[in-house]
């Protein structure tokens, strides 16, 4: 077993890795169920993602509630934060590039993929419309990354516990949605999916606000409260009705 703190800008969730499956502790509120919501969504697509399980474990004769999923790296892989990857193979600090927003993503794009790495501009095309789709306001340029070996290559999409207005310490049920702020290349949604959608266009398409919440909602409320529940659906709703054009239509 090892137990890690997570590198998120928010909080200090506890992590354990045991028979090659991650455990995640919620820490300000129900980000479980927020990573297993995203990850029920993305089932929906062919985005490559991390998948999420709701569940409950122990550590140190303390039971948490929160989340598990598999270990998606090979014993000789390694996760490299975008962060890192742009200060050691370019030498630049990415959250001081200076630029307009359009021409900072396209730079960075550009940059990874001049290592090699096929389908970054997808990647980040689909990371920021989920985003997006769920307020999830905890990304940064930390869980934005690469997988590592003798060469680059594209992590799948992972760890969106941020999403749904999870963090109970920041907000409540009466919480104005245009209140909430995204990372990493602008404090507002709708201009990082615009910029993004200028240079590659996302393949994210999900079912309907009612399918999505008929599949989860029995598992959510096994571990979690009507009034969290109901966060979840208020933010998936309104989003899914700002980006109606996401939603498949069959």
């Amino acid at each position: 077993m090892v137990m890690s703190r997570s590198t998120a800008s928010k909080g200090n969730q506890s992590k354990i890795l045991e028979n090659n499956y991650w455990y995640k502790a919620d820490a300000l509120g129900f980000e479980g169920m927020s990573e297993f919501v995203v990850s029920t969504m993305l089932d929906f697509t062919d985005v490559p993602h991390a998948r999420y399980e709701l569940c409950k474990f122990k550590l140190n004769n303390r039971e948490f509630v929160g989340c598990k999923s598999k270990n998606f790296l090979k014993s000789d892989e390694e996760l490299i934060s975008l962060l890192k990857v742009l200060r050691i193979e370019f030498g630049y600090d990415v959250t001081k590039i200076g630029l307009p927003l359009e021409q900072t993503i396209e730079k960075i794009i550009t940059d990874v993929q001049s290592l090699g790495v096929k389908g970054f501009d997808q990647y980040l095309a689909d990371t920021l419309v989920i985003d997006a789709l769920t307020l999830n306001d905890d990304r940064h340029f930390r869980n934005l990354a690469l997988i590592k070996n003798n060469t680059y290559s594209v992590a799948p999409i992972f760890d969106n516990g941020g999403a749904f207005l999870s963090d109970e310490y920041s907000y409540n049920n009466n919480t104005n949605l245009e209140d909430v702020q995204a990372k990493p290349f602008s404090i507002d949604f709708d201009e990082q999916v615009t910029a993004i959608e200028h240079i590659k266009t996302s393949q994210i398409k999900v079912p309907s606000a009612d399918v999505i919440l008929n599949k989860v909602k029995t598992k959510c409320l096994d571990f979690y409260t009507e009034k969290q529940f109901t966060q979840v659906e208020r933010v998936l709703r309104a989003r899914l009705r700002t980006y109606n054009y996401l939603v498949s239509k069959t």
